[in-house]
Formats: structure tokens, C-alpha cells, sequence
């Protein structure tokens, strides 16, 4: 869920930024109503493309499969290293006074 906040938070501030230009053409130009119709079009072309391409729909599966399966990966890195520590470093059931050293060299007098 955290990635699907993140991807469309994202993408909100790319489509607030301003279109970069080099000054010679025009920056493009379209309505929210021409994107809105565009995107429907595009998403009813969509549902039928895998009758009219069934391998690339294939490998889609398989690239989806495959993106998941890092993201499980991915997942499961950054969870170990949430519970282990900052340092990387599994302290168990260990206390912040058990890993306290019980001398010093420093001397009180």
C-alpha cells in the first residue's frame, strides 16, 4: 500500500512541475478533459489486448511476476534491517544495559 501511495504522490508533483522547454518549440499543451478522454480509450484498449497479442501479454505476467517477487525481496531486506538494528547487527533479546561494558579504564582517583 506504501508504494502505491508513494508512486501516486509522485506523481502528483511531477504533473504540478512546469514542462521543461529549450525555447525553440512550444511547451505541449492538454486539457484535463483530452487527457481524461485519452486515458478512458486507452484503458478500454487495454482490456483487449490480450485477445489480439496473447505473448506479450505473457510476458507481461511474467515481467509482473518478476517485479513482485524483487519487491517481496526488497521488502523483507529492509524489514530485517528495521529489526535487527540500525547497524545491521541482531542483539537479540539483549537489553541497552546488557551492552554496557561492566569496566573502564578510567581511573576514579
Amino acid at each position: 500500500m506504501f508504494f502505491l501511495r508513494t508512486i501516486f504522490w509522485l506523481g502528483l508533483v511531477v504533473l504540478l512541475l512546469p514542462p521543461a522547454s529549450d525555447g525553440k518549440t512550444p511547451a505541449p499543451r492538454a486539457s484535463l478533459l483530452e487527457t481524461v478522454a485519452a486515458s478512458r480509450a486507452l484503458i478500454s484498449d487495454l482490456g483487449g489486448i490480450c485477445g489480439r497479442n496473447e505473448a506479450a501479454c505473457a510476458i507481461s505476467r511474467q515481467t509482473i511476476d518478476l517485479v513482485a517477487g524483487k519487491i517481496k525481496t526488497g521488502a523483507g531486506i529492509v524489514a530485517a534491517m528495521v529489526t535487527t538494528g540500525q547497524d545491521g547487527i541482531d542483539r537479540g533479546s539483549l537489553t541497552g544495559e546488557d551492552l554496557e561494558p561492566g569496566w573502564s579504564a578510567r581511573s576514579d582517583g
